[in-house]
């Protein structure tokens, strides 16, 4: 959810953040004139929220993050801590795996729906003694619920999250072990999955923004020292190396980190301690001839003016064959360029 300062237009969208040297990859947007996201992920990962405001217009506002699991939990009064038997482990001597995970209550502790489902089947069976299989078309999963000590619903029937469909037992092959409830999650085409990642709210916060924003849009420096880029905040995956005093455009914060692009537009991140505001000049030059003052550091790039023979000019960073140099006319945010400066 976004709130901004006014009524400005803010586009939301959402990536998965792929290995390092592949694209990110889109996976949702707000709706059109929304400042409210919601997306459910069926596997684990790192994602990217990006936000564009509308063209020419602009301002401040708050992000709020909420992760939350995406199904009710199924035992009343328990959380994850209650699961005792996970996902995978072996059965019977390694012949099978264990399709679910195993909730324990005392018996009689009410059973609840998990979402919004469809009582698809309720049934007695030699393993999973009394079960109860719900079916969600918004997810397109069938829940399995077994070793009930009842079955409180009927086949057909509509429940909600939070509705009771069965109490806790050890019913089928569970009878020598304690009343629990086993809980499975099968996706149509895929058949079972490891049900915590559904159940377990995320215990960790988005990593705070510990950089400074005044930064935001303006043009920094790499410090004394060769640096990387990284292709992600948290330091996986080299874009580039860059020498000193390389001039970096901040487009954003992660951590203790600045999202930065480089004047030719390669993007990456970098510890903010690497960089520095580009006020001192890193060396001083008098020009030996008229020379062009440019808009970019290309070499098509649009002249602005020219500088005569003997200027004394200050040079505050460089990027391959040119300098940023100061100026009465040139500033942090529409820095100013000149060619083939030697060091």
């Amino acid at each position: 959810t976004v709130e901004t300062d006014s009524d400005w237009r803010i586009f939301i969208d959402l990536f998965r953040i792929p290995p390092p040297g592949e694209a990110p990859v889109h996976v949702a947007s707000a709706g059109r004139g929304e400042r409210r996201l919601s997306f459910e992920p069926r596997r684990d990962g790192d994602y990217l929220v990006r936000l564009q405001s509308e063209l020419l217009r602009g301002g401040s506002g708050t992000l709020e993050i909420q992760n939350v699991a995406a199904l009710s939990f199924p035992v009343d009064g328990r959380d994850t801590g209650s699961i005792g038997s996970t996902f995978g482990v072996p059965r019977e001597g390694g012949r099978r795996q264990h399709h679910g995970v195993d909730i324990f209550a005392p018996r009689h502790t009410p059973v609840l729906a998990t979402s919004r489902a469809r009582v698809r089947r309720v049934a007695d069976w030699k393993l999973g003694g009394h079960v109860v299989w719900l079916e969600d078309p918004e997810r397109g999963l069938r829940l399995y619920f077994a070793h009930l000590q009842t079955q409180d619903v009927e086949e057909g029937a509509w429940v909600s999250p939070g509705d009771q469909i069965g109490t806790v037992g050890n019913s089928g092959n569970a009878r020598t072990t304690p009343p629990h409830l086993h809980f499975g999650v099968y996706v149509r085409g895929e058949g079972p999955i490891d049900p915590f990642s559904f159940l377990a709210a995320p215990k960790t916060l988005p990593e705070s923004v510990d950089v400074d924003l005044d930064n935001l849009g303006h043009w920094v420096r790499t410090k004394g020292s060769p640096i990387s880029l990284l292709a992600q905040p948290r330091g996986a995956g080299v874009v580039v190396d860059v020498p000193p005093h390389t001039p970096l455009l901040v487009w954003g914060g992660a951590g203790h980190r600045y999202r930065v692009a480089l004047p030719n537009g390669v993007v990456g991140y970098v510890r903010e301690r690497s960089t520095e505001v580009a006020t001192a000049a890193v060396d001083v030059v008098d020009l030996a001839r008229r020379t062009a003052v440019l808009d970019r550091p290309e070499h098509d790039a649009a002249v602005k003016r020219h500088l005569p023979e003997g200027t004394q000019i200050n040079v505050l960073a460089r990027f391959d064959d040119f300098s940023w140099v100061a100026s009465e006319r040139s500033s942090a945010e529409r820095p100013e360029w000149i060619r083939s400066l030697s060091p």
